[in-house]
């Protein structure tokens, strides 16, 4: 029997767990790097804590089936809602699987005494007793347990006691408990002696729960003597010399006898209680990765909110809407930088939110303003969003209504180096070339500085080419360059009937060019930052000392 093979926390069903994997693989082969630029590795422990590994895999999946997504995304509110599945049953799961036994089948090779075995009896009678405290739990707590994941694990949990497998074990237990509530006092041997009266060989003939001192002829009566109406051993206590480091005698192998049937008993005993811990035990590992995922994501947005920035779960919209829309959005990967530099700080007013919304008035944006002002952060905090959103959990913003899409596509530099590089410009093309082939009018494109290595002029043009391919396609997404020139262009190209629209989000700044980080949907500004820095503190013909000024001087 496998939990999951019952009720899985991330997938209603086994048809949606497939579909899962085959997703997965198409998106691992599609050469996407938005995990990596997106910079999912970096924040996953922020997001999930415990249940960072989970993150990954169900961002690589980047679901496209709402039932899925609101399956979770209920899952995540329960935990959201109920501190007791993370004070008392996360516990108790945990506590069962740290108890469970070592399920290497060379396991009980080492299992020679019987202690070995009440042991083994022990981890599956708390086994016993953790289901129905399971059961006590979901009793306390059922109504306010809402998602159609959790109250199919709590109904599993509660369906054990009933089933043949739990009946057997508990049958089974009762038994050997009651076997070994009485303790072996004694073994009788049986010794072979020679002519001579010399012990020869010895043998065990019987096992009892009682000590014995039998008494009878004359040789057993110069061993025990006689005191008032009692008897008394009086002869030898034969020890294990192997365990009470006396001479070799003939009790050594009268105890690895006894050694043998102990163990050929016990292993036969746990050998059953293997197969019975196997029925239970084999996925309770996979259950335990995906709880540390909700309880993970949980205790995130409740320290998120602590902070005063908000969290919220997204509503998700059809594919073929083509939508984003987010409000008081920020990025999580700014956030934990500034979390890292100072945990205790409420961030209301330090961590700058935004809007954006993608749609059919405008569903891709040139990103462009100060150097420094935010735009990379607030492209990544847009795909960030989809992979949460498609992930099952909230996202960093006040609202946010999303469109599902087939695929994120990203082009960041791969280095900081700029200028003309022919090696580098090549792989860009192509690099660029593999996107525009994979993408569709589902997809989400995110470009980061692409074609900056050769001159401005055929920067320029080779942009305006991309450009139009992505308005063709329909996808949505933001361009971060500095090539204002651009916004020309997509003016031109929205007046040619693509499905996209093209517009311009502005970094603004404030005064002495001060970074604002708040984004401004309006046209680029005429000049380039660059010369606006020029202008405030660059030379001027008033700073020549001319040849004149000299001859006053002078």
């Amino acid at each position: 029997m496998r939990i999951t093979d019952h009720i899985d926390l991330f997938y209603p069903d086994g048809e949606s767990r497939r579909r899962a994997a085959e997703r997965r693989a198409k998106l691992r082969e599609s050469g996407s790097r938005y995990i990596e630029d997106l910079k999912l590795e970096d924040i996953k422990r922020t997001v999930t804590l415990a249940g960072s590994e989970r993150f990954i895999a169900l961002a690589e999946e980047l679901s496209d089936e709402p039932d899925v997504i609101e399956y979770r995304l209920d899952c995540f509110e329960d935990f959201l809602r109920n501190p007791d599945l993370a004070q008392t049953f996360r516990k108790i799961i945990a506590e069962l699987s740290g108890r469970r036994p070592d399920l290497d089948p060379e396991s009980d090779e080492s299992i020679n005494a019987f202690f070995d075995i009440k042991v083994k009896m022990d981890d599956l009678s708390f086994f016993l007793s953790s289901i129905d405290e399971i059961n006590r739990i979901y009793k306390r707590i059922g109504k306010t347990v809402r998602s159609k994941a959790m109250r199919g694990l709590f109904e599993f949990f509660g369906g054990l006691p009933q089933s043949p497998e739990f009946t057997e074990i508990a049958g089974c237990l009762k038994e050997l408990n009651e076997s070994f509530s009485k303790t072996i006092r004694s073994v009788k041997v049986g010794v072979n002696f020679d002519m001579n009266m010399t012990p020869d060989s010895a043998g065990i003939l019987e096992i009892s729960y009682d000590k014995i001192y039998p008494k009878g002829n004359i040789l057993e009566r110069l061993v025990y003597g006689a005191v008032g109406d009692k008897e008394k051993f009086t002869g030898e206590e034969h020890l294990n010399s192997a365990t009470r480091h006396t001479p070799a005698d003939i009790d050594t192998a009268l105890f690895r006898e006894l050694s043998d049937y102990t163990r050929e008993y016990a292993g036969r005993i746990a050998a059953a209680l293997r197969s019975y811990r196997t029925s239970f035990f084999s996925d309770i590992s996979e259950l335990e990765r995906q709880l540390d995922y909700y309880e993970g994501a949980a205790a995130f947005v409740k320290s998120v909110r602590a902070r005063g920035l908000p969290m919220c779960r997204p509503k998700l919209l059809p594919p073929e809407e083509r939508r984003t829309s987010l409000r008081g959005v920020f990025d999580l990967g700014f956030y934990r930088r500034v979390v890292g530099e100072d945990p205790r700080s409420v961030l209301t007013g330090r961590i700058v939110t935004n809007d954006v919304t993608l749609d059919s008035e405008a569903g891709f944006y040139l990103v462009t303003g100060a150097n420094n002002g935010g735009k990379t952060t607030l492209a990544r905090a847009v795909g960030v969003c989809q992979v949460m959103a498609q992930a099952g959990l909230y996202v960093p913003a006040e609202s946010a209504e999303i469109s599902l899409c087939d695929c994120i596509f990203t082009h960041f530099p791969r280095d900081e180096k700029l200028g003309i590089d022919t090696s580098r410009f090549t792989t860009e093309i192509k690099e660029l070339k593999e996107l525009i082939c994979g993408v569709t009018d589902r997809s989400l494109v995110i470009l980061n500085e692409s074609l900056q290595s050769t001159t401005p002029e055929e920067c320029m043009r080779i942009a305006e080419i991309h450009l139009e391919l992505l308005a063709a396609a329909g996808v949505r997404g933001l361009y971060v360059t500095h090539l204002t020139g651009l916004y020309d262009k997509a003016q031109e190209l929205n007046g040619k009937g693509y499905r996209t629209k093209i517009d311009s989000l502005v970094s603004e700044t404030g005064e002495g060019e001060q970074r604002l980080y708040k984004f401004e949907r309006r046209p680029p500004d005429g000049e380039s930052f660059a010369y606006s820095i020029y202008r405030r503190f660059g030379a001027t013909f008033e700073d020549i000392r001319h040849g004149d000024r000299h001859g006053q001087e002078a």
